[in-house]
């Protein structure tokens, strides 16, 4: 029989045992129903799973489309602080007649719906201009951010730990309520100097104001970024498709006076989110960029993970030579993990993602690749489900069957590990966290095992 047939009866027999598995009421009674007992289906969930936090050397945020500006405070793991740079680009060719006058100049955010905090509280924020060009780097393999085997690696990209030189004085200072759940958009006032200087030059016919290229090296971006003094509340997204900066102006014609205005987007592709933290005041305390993992035990049992910084759980499996003088691998039926956020980290504003991912890894930490589902190329993903009435038993759940069975026949694991984050998607793309319980935890992380036994007598 060929070894892809193999494979498919091997997965659909797990399937119909996983179905029998979880229609049991009590893992203990399951059993399969032969003369003289000879097999026998045991149930364990005291697998040692060690968790740690890694924080990643740099993850790429350009090209999402979406802006992130604001800041919070989260009493366990500390400051979180995004801010996003943009390219200005000429937008679509125009003319204005001779006696066109400036009327005023505005940037354009339309809210995309996305925020993490506390949006009742105020957030201001600043409009800075670039003194450097918003550029994608390529990077050859070994220099730079994360090594190239990483599944975050990308040769043209800018990434959350990306910095560019901006002037020190701002353009702009606004404070506004965060209004996510709206369609509307913020419309920040910009200097009457800048709007003035673009008129002019448009009027004279300046190339600074007709050729793309001239006009990006003439105004190279904008950096918009929390004011530092400012109130720690809420990350806020803004829906860079329909971003932009206007310019309003009017011209009279046969004694009527037209209120006119031309756009300039902010670049889809020169655009990315600097997204960092800090740890220093915060049970993460220590914890290093690209640096070793922070054991649960450092951290007040926890560990956690964070779309749009870096950080991601490690979970190991330290003791599995003694499990495996006790069971035979191919006697493993099936093997759930099973992530418990930590009771009253999931409550608003810091709500859970919606999706958690599992990444393979060793002892260089970084996500290699996806973890994939039992036999199968679709990544490991799980859907929280939530425990409304209590909060007891929300959970995210995964079976990693094929995964441990191949880890369990290894006699030198070389460090193979899984990374558990947001789903790829969203963990380029926003700010959502996780806090899981490590050994010891009343919220730990626990791997449920469900094996068969041999009886000798």
């Amino acid at each position: 029989m060929c070894s892809s047939t193999n494979n498919y009866l091997k997965a659909l027999f797990l399937l119909l045992l996983a179905g029998a598995f979880y229609s049991c009421e009590n893992p203990n009674d399951v059993g399969l129903e032969l003369e003289d007992n000879t097999l026998q289906t045991l149930y364990t969930d005291t697998v040692t799973v060690n968790v740690s936090t890694v924080l990643l050397d740099s993850i790429v945020t350009s090209g999402s489309g979406t802006m992130l500006v604001g800041q919070f405070q989260d009493e366990l793991m500390g400051k979180t602080t995004a801010s996003s740079y943009a390219q200005v680009e000429l937008g679509d060719s125009w003319t204005v007649e001779d006696d066109a006058e400036y009327d005023s100049i505005k940037l354009i955010m339309p809210y995309s719906g996305y925020s993490y905090g506390d949006t009742a509280q105020w957030l201001t924020i600043e409009v800075h201009k670039l003194l450097e060009e918003v550029s994608l780097l390529s990077l050859p393999p070994y220099v730079g951010t994360e090594e190239p085997q990483s599944y975050f690696y990308s040769s043209s990209a800018l990434y959350n730990t990306s910095q560019l030189k901006a002037e020190e004085q701002p353009l702009s200072v606004y404070a506004f309520q965060p209004r996510p759940s709206r369609t509307d958009s913020l419309m920040i006032s910009l200097p009457d100097a800048l709007g003035t200087d673009w008129m002019s030059l448009k009027k004279a016919n300046d190339s600074k104001l007709t050729i793309s290229n001239n006009f990006m090296d003439y105004f190279k971006g904008i950096k918009i970024n929390p004011a530092a003094s400012g109130e720690s509340g809420s990350i806020i997204g803004f829906n860079l498709s329909n971003a932009f900066i206007r310019l309003y102006y009017k011209e009279t014609s046969g004694g009527i006076v037209e209120s006119l205005y031309h756009d300039f987007p902010l670049a889809s592709i020169n655009q990315y989110n600097q997204l960092t933290g800090d740890y220093s005041q915060s049970v993460l305390a220590g914890l290093e960029r690209g640096g070793e993992p922070l054991s649960s035990s450092a951290s007040s049992s926890v560990g956690i993970a964070q779309s749009g910084t870096g950080l991601m759980i490690k979970l190991e499996f330290p003791y599995l030579e003694d499990l495996q003088k006790a069971i035979n691998s191919k006697m493993i039926n099936m093997a759930v993990l099973q992530v418990v956020p930590v009771v009253n980290t999931n409550r608003y504003p810091y709500l859970l993602p919606t999706t958690l991912a599992l990444y393979e890894t060793d002892k260089t930490n970084v996500p290699l690749s996806p973890l994939y589902m039992d036999y199968s190329t679709t990544q490991q993903t799980a859907t929280y489900q939530a425990d409304e009435e209590y909060d007891m038993a929300s959970t995210y759940q995964f079976g990693i069957t094929e995964y441990f069975s191949e880890l369990f026949e290894e006699t030198e694991t070389s460090g193979r590990a899984i990374l558990l984050a947001p789903s790829s998607d969203s963990f380029t793309q926003s700010v959502d966290r996780i806090v899981v319980g490590g050994s010891g935890h009343t919220s730990r992380v626990k791997l449920k095992l469900y094996y068969t036994l041999l009886n000798n007598n």
